[in-house]
């Protein structure tokens, strides 16, 4: 068994029932907020748009979409609203149309929706495809699972166009919201006030390129709401379920536990998780991630063997346990330790900080100071690999 095809087993029952077939138990999606939905395409060397609010479909091409759009909302204001789009494309061909275009109000909007779509979870771009693939599988092959129309006929959205698109967004954002999600909510506002403040109050040019310090602050926020977002993800009890079958969550039976190391045999002999990773569990399988009453909150992987006999073996110290220790023979599954957005949050300002040093040659001030020293051999050949 494997992940590849534990997911042929859920699309070939999706072609069975002639139903989506549910992959995941919360949505990956926060709520939409006063949400505009746009269509794009290229027609004659323009970048064609038809959107709606919910009340008033327009189309246009060109630079007439960019006021098409702010006649329907789109500007800059206390709260921001959200985009509904196909997939990641639509988010681009809008911001080539607000960067070659004059200064229309919603140019710097769309701006900022450009930004905020590169962070898994925000609420800010809400993709329906990426969004509706978290959640189910469908009896088709998987390249027509990224075409919009799939979607539409599937999960049974009658209507057409932008007025289809913002139907669809209503199933696809709507359930339960995958808990911790909501920390992306407050990202999101934190960086559409500054985003507001920036041009209203100190004339910023969004269009104007980052700085050194903005271009690395900018790509930490990134790869912290990806690790972050994956990270909420393995609390799905049906995505860790899946995940079991990529090595990413391990399911084991203890094999001894004292003060000192939790001994756990895993079931099969796959896992990614490897020596000094920080780790976190709970008793039962994977399915229990909620239910579980038994909890390992943190522990740190000391060694990992593999038997003649392909048994994994995992070695674990520094274990917090709630309410007590494990027992001999029971079930426990093992995760990557949750990653915590506050931690993220004083390494992001701790950069800051350091981006500020006089002296800091990365923020283009100063030089480097040369050094030299002994490379040990394999990281050259590490080097010369890459």
């Amino acid at each position: 068994m494997s992940a590849t095809w534990f997911d042929l087993g859920a699309r070939l029952r999706a072609a069975h029932d002639g139903a989506p077939t549910q992959v995941a138990a919360y949505s990956t999606s926060l709520p939409v907020n006063a949400p505009v939905a746009v269509l794009t395409w290229r027609e004659g060397g323009q970048i064609h748009i038809e959107a709606t609010d919910g009340r008033e479909v327009v189309a246009a091409a060109g630079p007439d979409a960019l006021a098409a759009l702010t006649g329907l909302g789109v500007r800059l204001g206390a709260v921001h609203r959200t985009l509904v789009v196909a997939d990641r494309a639509t988010v681009s061909d809008l911001a080539t149309l607000a960067r070659t275009a004059g200064h229309e109000e919603s140019a710097s909007v769309i701006g900022w929706w450009d930004q905020r779509a590169d962070h898994p979870g925000s609420g800010a771009v809400h993709m329906v495809v990426p969004a509706a693939r978290a959640r189910w599988v469908l009896g088709v092959a998987p390249e027509r699972e990224q075409q919009l129309g799939t979607w539409m006929e599937w999960l049974g959205v009658q209507s057409e166009g932008a007025t289809g698109l913002l139907e669809l967004a209503t199933i696809t954002s709507g359930g339960p919201v995958l808990p911790g999600l909501l920390v992306m909510a407050e990202a999101d506002s934190r960086s559409w006030k500054y985003h507001v403040e920036r041009i209203t109050t100190k004339g910023w040019d969004w269009r104007t390129s980052d700085t050194r310090k903005e271009a690395a602050l900018g790509l930490a926020t990134r790869n912290d709401a990806t690790e972050l977002f994956e990270s909420l993800r393995l609390g799905d009890p049906m995505v860790a379920a899946r995940e079991a079958w990529r090595g990413q969550v391990v399911t084991g039976h203890v094999v001894s536990h004292d003060d000192a190391h939790l001994v756990v045999e895993a079931t099969a002999p796959l896992s990614r998780l490897r020596a000094g990773a920080e780790v976190a569990g709970w008793s039962g399988d994977p399915s229990q991630t909620e239910a579980a009453i038994q909890r390992l909150d943190k522990a740190r992987i000391v060694s990992t063997s593999m038997s003649p006999t392909a048994v994994l073996t995992l070695v674990l110290t520094d274990c917090i346990t709630r309410p007590g220790q494990f027992a001999p023979g029971q079930e426990v599954t093992l995760r990557p330790a949750p990653v915590s957005d506050t931690v993220q949050q004083r390494r992001r300002m701790g950069m800051s900080s350091r981006y500020s040093r006089s002296g800091n040659w990365l923020a283009g001030r100063g030089k480097p100071t040369v050094r030299r020293a002994d490379v040990p051999f394999d990281v050259l050949l590490a080097a010369a690999d890459d």
